[in-house]
C-alpha cells in the first residue's frame, strides 16, 4: 500500500497566498507497511529537495516566483511505494498603479482612466475624485483585476458641475498592501452663456457723436474672462 503524506503548515488547504519570496512547509507521513523512508519536495518552477524528518517532516525556505507555484510532496516507504500531496502557493507584491488622463469630458460627465499591475494577487481597484486636491469626496464602484501584466482600468462618472476642475487618482489594494496613483485633473465644459448689459453713455437710443463710452457688466456661473464687441454699419433712416 502506498504511504500517505499530508501538508499541515502553514495551512492544510490546497492553496496559500503569501507576500514573501520564500515559504516553509511542514506535515506528516504515514505508512502501514514497511515504514516511511523519505519525504521529498519539487516545484513546477524548478527546484527540489529532501525534507527533514519522515513521519513528521519540515522544509525551510522554498524559493518562490511571483504568481503561482505548485509544490509537490512525495513520501516514499522502505519498499519503494510513493504517495503525494500538493499545494499551490501564490506569491504577490503590492500593485503598481498609474493614473491616466481622463477622456470623454463633457459639462457633467467624464471617463477616468488608469493602469494597474496586480502583482500576482487578486486586486481591488477604484477611483477617488473631488473638487479639491487630496480631498476626494467621491469614490467609484470597485473593480477586480489580477495577473502580472499592466491592465487598463476605466470608469464613467456623472453628475459633475459645469466648468469645474476635478482632482482624481486611481487606487489599488491586494493582500500585499495598498497603492495609489498620482493625482490628475480634469475640467468640465462650461456651456452656460454669460448674461450682461451694455449702456451707451453719450445717448440713449442713438448718438451722433464720433465716439461713445460703453459701460459693460456681465455675470457667469464660472466667471468672466474678458469682453469683446462686434459692430455693424447702421444705415440712417430718412425723415421728412
Amino acid at each position: 500500500k502506498a504511504p500517505e503524506v499530508a501538508i499541515t503548515g502553514p495551512t492544510s488547504d490546497a492553496a496559500y497566498i503569501t507576500t514573501t519570496g520564500t515559504i516553509s512547509l511542514g506535515g506528516s507521513a504515514t505508512d502501514t507497511g514497511s515504514g516511511i523512508g523519505s519525504v521529498a519536495w519539487s516545484s513546477n518552477k524548478g527546484g527540489s529537495g529532501t525534507a527533514s524528518g519522515t513521519t513528521s517532516w519540515s522544509i525551510v525556505d522554498i524559493n518562490l516566483e511571483i504568481g503561482d507555484t505548485v509544490i509537490t510532496l512525495t513520501a516514499k516507504d522502505v519498499a519503494g511505494n510513493t504517495g503525494t500531496a500538493m499545494i499551490t502557493v501564490t506569491y504577490g507584491v503590492v500593485p503598481a498603479v498609474t493614473t491616466s488622463l481622463a477622456s470623454n469630458v463633457t459639462a457633467d460627465t467624464a471617463m477616468l482612466k488608469g493602469t494597474v499591475n496586480a502583482g500576482g494577487l487578486s486586486t481591488t481597484v477604484w477611483f477617488e475624485y473631488g473638487t479639491k486636491s487630496d480631498i476626494y469626496e467621491n469614490t467609484t464602484p470597485t473593480q477586480n483585476v489580477g495577473g502580472l501584466t499592466e491592465r487598463a482600468v476605466s470608469v464613467d462618472i456623472t453628475g459633475l458641475a459645469q466648468g469645474k476642475t476635478y482632482y482624481y487618482k486611481l487606487m489599488a489594494q491586494n493582500a500585499a498592501g495598498t497603492k495609489q496613483g498620482g493625482e490628475m485633473t480634469l475640467k468640465t465644459l462650461d456651456t452656460t452663456a454669460p448674461a450682461g448689459t451694455m449702456v451707451i453713455k453719450d445717448g440713449d437710443e442713438y448718438t451722433n457723436t464720433t465716439s461713445v463710452t460703453l459701460s459693460l457688466a456681465a455675470t457667469d456661473n464660472v466667471g468672466i474672462t474678458g469682453y469683446y464687441l462686434s459692430t455693424s454699419e447702421v444705415t440712417p433712416t430718412a425723415t421728412a
